[in-house]
């Protein structure tokens, strides 16, 4: 089976834009290199969400986006830096 492309992956990944108030659970995104618009993420054992400026939240799991690019955006996430090149 040929595998998609990570732009497609991630339009598949989309869940909504969604304002999470007040119940924020998710980790600070460091954003070294300075020009993110990712703000936070929360890492899941398949999975990560991460919250943009604009509160738009995606999901991207092991099914949409495959373990091997959700296991790197992990490790970016958890540096702080390059996880907005990915997307």
């Amino acid at each position: 089976m040929q595998e998609k492309s990570l732009q497609t992956q991630f339009m598949l990944a989309i869940i909504a834009n969604i304002n999470l108030g007040n119940n924020r659970t998710m980790e600070k995104y460091q954003n070294l290199d300075g020009n993110s618009g990712i703000t936070e993420y929360e890492i899941g054992s398949d999975s990560i969400k991460v919250l943009f400026h604009d509160n738009s939240l995606y999901l991207y799991n092991y099914s949409s986006t495959g373990r091997k690019n959700i296991e790197e955006m992990k490790k970016l996430a958890i540096y702080g830096k390059g996880l907005n090149k990915i997307h």
